[in-house]
């Protein structure tokens, strides 16, 4: 390194002759110089104070407005996390702040509540509700305070940041956080003309809001109580003021908060040294400058270095990975040859519900978490490359020649990771994984919102899942997004509607029954297909909301015909897997049958029969409730899931319905003999069985003739709108009080 830095300086035997020449010269013209040097020098000098005051001023400007700016952002963070989250335990919300208050230099933080009751991290418990700044606070703005005394009987002063936390629009309780004015406003003093100006930030009355704990001049803080309330020397920009005989040179730079201000001052004799120490000092400084400039260059050499190191990784470096993150790949992406891409996959993949997996583990180990998939994924594809984005996201390359390879190497990650999962080498999470082949892409936007849209496909299937990219991914990704957000506007425009398919004794085509299913019908007659918006709902949980809508419709439709004068019989209602998971569910439906004031004996709920195999689903606990209430539970679609007998024996269902698909065999000697053996166990169980999709006579002939005499189907009628099921009904029960009268008669 030595010798490089000689050569390129030119330091070797001859030049150090013409630099020891060069440097008697320079020494001989710099005193000749000086004397011309002085009549410019305090104009420039001058310039340079004016310059470096307006300088530094801005700089601290910029820096405590982003500290203050950073704690705010971080406490509405929390804010919205609690918002999410409610809870009224602010014991138990004080204990988890501590994580904040150690990690984020704050000196306390807690929750203030309405009625004045502050519970911080420290432990403080005591009412605060008239000590300032804590009344403000109580109003519910988002406020950053002056420097005030802490509560706690120390001599430190302290600044708040509070930050309100809403349910349903109301402010329940404010979240505060109090930081050191020492130590912010510490950082905020000039460091040229050897220490001896500070900055403060005052008001624009002039009263000072944060101001350092020490300082050269002992008489700092006499100044502040001078400036205070002095809203004269408050201008804008540069100006001068007086204090005990001496001059004050001061640079007022706006902060951006509150309308405060940084005040930079520097006294004049330490600004404006005379003209004969200045010459002096430059006189002593041409001694020692040619010997300390190779030391000089070699510092500046090393700080450029660290200096581009630093920006380097603050840009390019995963902060928590210290690896190379998202923004490396896209500043590489455009320069990967083209007929590399040829050969490549890209990817992107993360943790479904992560913020879940952080409340409920902690951020601790969702840090770990966000390791362990860089460990593993480097360990498993060694030959891949992975960069995080943000949060849990990660994108990456895989050399890989086709699809099928790209498949096959992201299955054995997601492998490895279950098997970690079931060696408790991590906590259980699921990871999703979209892959897209680069060949034809030249931007990397392009290729990664294609391998998102391949990602969101398997999104939330509650297992590892990894999809490959292909054109209709994005048709389905968009049309999803539609579906999704047109929820909200179709529930509100009541475009939501039931259509009712009755169920027949097939023996005496007589009505014994119908089932609910949703139509959704546009307001501009458009009908979108259940196939279409259930499977979209039942991913994003909004198919919860829908089964209650379902539900209040049904239940107002039955109570019209019994006022009406129909004897509705009993009414199926198709219930999601998703809305079986909910806590409570059998609970809010008795709720609302008897606030209708219906018989529970009315409904039945349709339970698919791969229900039973859903790890989160207590599905005989279900059925045990539903029958203490009245209600009659059907296992649907009986044929299509993982079919057994304990799928009968271990349920205590009240009616089995045959899945379209059997039916449509009959005909077929083999699946015969499998239909004739399911009616005969049911009927030994003593379970009805219900034929659905039922569409020909010849069907219905052997269906009767096998002992199965319920049915549901084209043949009889296909599902049809309230008001035309109801005709059906009163056609059929006057029909039937007719006869009775006749045979009277």
């Amino acid at each position: 390194m030595e010798k490089f830095l000689k050569k390129e300086i030119g330091l070797g035997k001859k030049g150090k002759t013409v630099s020891g020449i060069a440097i008697f010269l320079f020494f001989i013209l710099s005193i000749l110089a000086l004397f011309l040097m002085g009549r410019k020098i305090s104009g420039q000098i001058h310039a340079d104070v004016e310059n470096n005051i307006e300088n530094i001023s801005q700089k601290n400007a910029k820096f405590i407005e982003k500290e203050l700016r950073n704690r705010q952002t971080l406490l509405k963070s929390i804010a919205e996390f609690l918002e999410e989250s409610p809870t009224f335990d602010y014991e138990l919300i004080a204990e988890k702040l501590k994580l904040y208050a150690d990690n984020y230099d704050f000196f306390d933080i807690g929750v203030l509540t309405l009625d004045g009751k502050l519970y911080t991290a420290s432990g403080i418990r005591r009412n605060v509700k008239d000590s300032y700044p804590y009344d403000e606070a109580i109003k519910g703005e988002e406020m950053i305070s002056e420097s005030f005394p802490a509560i706690n009987g120390s001599k430190t002063r302290l600044n708040a940041i509070t930050m309100p936390v809403r349910i349903d629009g109301e402010i329940v309780f404010i979240l505060v956080g109090n930081y050191r004015t020492g130590e912010l406003a510490d950082n905020l003093n000039i460091h040229t003309r050897q220490g001896n100006g500070y900055s403060i930030v005052i008001d624009a009355d002039g009263y000072a809001m944060i101001y350092p704990s020490y300082g050269k001049n002992k008489d700092h803080r006499k100044i502040v109580e001078y400036i205070n309330g002095k809203i004269e020397v408050v201008p804008e920009g540069h100006t001068t003021f007086s204090y005990e005989d001496q001059t004050y040179y001061a640079q007022f730079e706006p902060l951006g908060i509150n309308g405060w201000y940084v005040m930079t001052c520097i006294e004049e004799k330490d600004a404006f040294l005379s003209a004969n120490e200045i010459l002096w000092s430059v006189s002593a400084g041409m001694v020692f400058l040619w010997s300390m400039i190779l030391v000089a260059l070699v510092l500046l050499v090393t700080i450029y270095h660290k200096y581009q190191t630093k920006l380097h990784n603050t840009v390019f470096i995963d902060p928590l990975l210290h690896e190379r993150n998202y923004e490396y790949l896209r500043v590489c992406f455009p320069h990967i040859l083209k007929e590399d891409r040829e050969r490549m996959a890209f990817f992107a993949l993360d943790v479904d519900k992560f913020k879940a997996y952080n409340f409920t583990y902690g951020t601790r180990n969702g840090d770990k978490l966000i390791r362990y998939i860089d460990d593993v994924f480097r360990s498993t594809l060694p030959e891949g490359r992975i960069y995080r984005h943000v949060s849990d996201q990660f994108v990456g390359i895989l050399p890989c020649e086709n699809q099928e390879e790209a498949k096959e190497k992201m299955t054995g990650l997601l492998d490895k990771v279950q098997a970690d999962i079931e060696d408790r080498v991590v906590f259980p999470f699921v990871l999703s994984i979209g892959v897209c082949m680069m060949d034809g892409y030249e931007e990397l936007q392009a290729i990664y919102s294609d391998a998102m849209a391949a990602k969101n496909t398997v999104k939330s299937s509650h297992i590892h899942q990894c999809a490959i990219y292909n054109g209709e991914m994005r048709e389905k990704s968009v049309k999803n997004m539609e579906l999704e957000s047109g929820f909200k506007e179709a529930l509100h425009n009541g475009e939501f509607q039931v259509y009712y398919q009755p169920k027949y004794d097939m023996r005496d085509g007589v009505i014994i029954g119908a089932e609910a299913l949703v139509r959704w019908v546009k307001k501009d007659g458009t009908i979108v297909s259940p196939g279409e918006f259930i499977p979209c709902y039942e991913r994003t949980g909004q198919i919860v909301r829908l089964d209650e809508e379902v539900l209040d419709i049904v239940c107002r439709q039955m109570k019209q015909m019994e006022e009406g004068g129909i004897r509705p019989p009993r009414v199926s209602v198709n219930f999601s897997r998703v809305h079986l998971m909910k806590p409570g569910i059998t609970k809010k439906i008795k709720e609302k049958i008897e606030s209708m004031g219906l018989n529970p004996s009315l409904f039945a709920f349709e339970i698919t029969e791969s229900a039973l195999y859903d790890d989160g689903i207590s599905l005989n606990e279900i059925v045990t409730e539903f029958h203490a209430m009245g209600c009659q539970v059907d296992m649907d679609d009986y044929g299509t899931g993982i079919s057994s007998l304990n799928s009968l024996a271990n349920t205590e269902f009240d009616v089995i319905k045959l899945d379209k698909s059997f039916i449509d065999k009959i005909g077929d000697k083999k699946m015969e003999s499998v239909i004739r053996s399911t009616i005969t166990l049911s009927g030994r169980l003593g379970i009805p069985l219900v034929a659905e999709g039922v569409e020909t006579e010849e069907q219905i002939k052997c269906l009767v003739k096998w002992g199965c005499h319920l049915g549901q189907g084209f043949y009889y009628s296909r599902p049809v709108p309230a008001e035309e099921y109801k005709e059906m009904l009163w056609r059929e029960q006057n029909t039937k009080t007719s006869r009775r009268s006749c045979g009277g008669a």
